[in-house]
């Protein structure tokens, strides 16, 4: 690995993305992109929304690329609970050009989010890092979580 970097892997030494059909960026951009953050780009597993259902995605890093086109998809963020909830860590990818304001809803619950940029990504993919690197938004700075608090069930 590239600056002596750990990716969260599966027993496989696979790294998930979660592409979904509608998204207009080509896996090879995002094969090269996580090839500059430093990962093997043989140990990349692409798959759509609904076939996270199938998979155990057990301690691997998830990664889900968005844009305007699946930006709000319900499918993607069924997807990465699923994902979430077997382990994994969840990266939200926005796509180069793409703007979105704050955090993004899978990433407010399932892990944290990044713009397009190598050295944004590569602490994300870090092991035991994914969840707990401060998400930042398309420009790069940093996004604040909201403040967890009590509920109140009356």
């Amino acid at each position: 690995m590239a600056d002596g970097y750990e990716v969260v892997k599966d027993g496989n030494g696979r790294v998930l993305v979660i592409l979904h059909p509608a998204v207009v960026i080509s896996r090879e951009r995002i094969l090269e992109l996580l090839m500059q953050a430093g990962i093997d780009t043989a140990s990349v597993v692409f798959i759509e929304p609904a076939e996270a259902i199938d998979v155990d995605a057990d301690d691997r890093c998830v990664v889900v690329p968005i844009d305007q086109t699946a930006c709000d998809d319900p499918e993607l963020a069924e997807a990465a609970r699923h994902c979430a909830q077997s382990g994994s860590g969840v990266v939200v990818l926005f796509g180069e050009g793409f703007e979105y304001p704050g955090l993004h809803p899978i990433a407010a619950g399932y892990g944290t989010q990044c713009g397009w940029s190598p050295e944004e990504l590569r602490p994300r993919l870090v092991e035991g890092n994914a969840p707990s690197v401060a998400p930042t938004n398309t420009a790069g700075a940093a996004v604040k979580r909201p403040l967890s608090k009590q509920v109140n069930c009356k």
